[in-house]
């Protein structure tokens, strides 16, 4: 992908450096989105017992060591399932991002570990409020025929990434730009409790 692709897509400040392009919007207050973030596992377990089912954390820093590789929890869990919860926006072309590690961690966690066979990926769209991105934020969401708070779900299992890109993030509190997977909106859902926990 060339880089007027890439900024079309991504809808993203880059610049470049030699051959390789490195975004510079993302991931710009750690502390910040790490709140946004948590902020928001909190509102699902809350959102969930407005419908009668308790949830809990289920990430508090454990991982779980398999072979060689280091699992890392999902967010959230209630009943059995497990929930990666986000609260981001899409791209311009309708995609959102998980990084590589994370997603590879949790479809070997689904697929290699007893009890964690149902995981999910749950996103709120949305984007915080007053800050140099919250209005191409809420743009996007429309444009994908999202609405900000209606929460979209997927399986683990039945996610294929659509594109692959690095991607600035933290990791262990350095940024760093890590492959990032991309999925288009069209392979999520509305969540609808009643259905997910009959």
């Amino acid at each position: 992908m060339n880089s007027a692709a890439i900024l079309e897509e991504f809808g993203c400040i880059a610049v470049q450096q030699g051959l390789r392009l490195k975004t510079i919007q993302h991931a710009s207050n750690v502390t910040a989105d790490r709140n946004y973030g948590e902020h928001e596992e909190q509102n699902f377990i809350e959102f969930l017992a407005t419908h009668n089912i308790q949830a809990t954390l289920a990430n508090n820093g454990t991982v779980i060591t398999y072979g060689s590789q280091k699992l890392i929890l999902p967010d959230t869990q209630a009943n059995g399932l497990y929930f990666e919860n986000k609260i981001k926006y899409p791209t311009f072309g309708g995609l959102f991002g998980l990084e590589a590690y994370r997603f590879n961690s949790l479809k070997t966690l689904q697929d290699s570990i007893p009890g964690y066979d149902k995981i999910y990926y749950v996103i709120n769209p949305n984007v915080r409020p007053n800050t140099s991105v919250t209005e191409r934020g809420l743009a996007n969401i429309e444009r994908a025929g999202l609405t900000a708070g209606q929460r979209i779900i997927a399986s683990i299992d039945s996610l294929i990434p659509d594109k692959t890109f690095d991607s600035a993030t933290y990791c262990a509190g350095q940024r760093r730009n890590v492959p990032t997977h991309y999925f288009h909106v069209s392979q999520f859902q509305l969540l609808d409790v009643n259905t997910l926990f009959a």
